[in-house]
């Protein structure tokens, strides 16, 4: 994505204490993911790289600064988002053909492999990951 992709990083001293990654597409700005460390929330951190990103895309001449979806679950993200003067809208999705919903088996086969590739080793993952993620994606 070039340019058009960027991370941004607030460092506490030397440790990573927020960080968010944003998408310039057109005349919008979006912001996609972030994360901080809780450890240095008193800091502002997290407002301090999302206010940075609006600086830049208004710099920038763009038009809008897009501040992503929410999951409904997710209040803090949410009142986050409606601090800085989102405006909330509804996405609805449509997918065809519909989605099968999993068998009882195929839901405990998951669970048993998720389990199971928690305590494998790294480098063997890597070596299954390589080998069967073209059958399965």
């Amino acid at each position: 994505m070039g340019d058009r992709l960027k991370i941004r990083v607030a460092y506490h001293d030397t440790a990573p204490a927020a960080a968010i990654m944003t998408i310039r597409h057109r005349q919008t700005m979006l912001y996609k993911y972030g994360c901080s460390d809780a450890r240095f929330h008193y800091l502002g951190s997290m407002q301090l790289v999302l206010w940075k990103a609006i600086q830049e895309a208004k710099n920038g001449g763009l038009l809008e600064f897009d501040l992503g979806r929410s999951e409904w679950s997710d209040e803090g993200l949410i009142c986050f988002k409606n601090r800085w003067g989102a405006r909330p809208s509804v996405l609805r999705y449509w997918r065809y053909p519909a989605p099968k919903v999993p068998s009882s088996l195929r839901i405990t086969a998951l669970r048993v492999a998720r389990r199971a590739f928690a305590h494998t080793p790294g480098r063997l993952l890597e070596v299954a990951g390589s080998l069967l993620y073209r059958h399965i994606g």
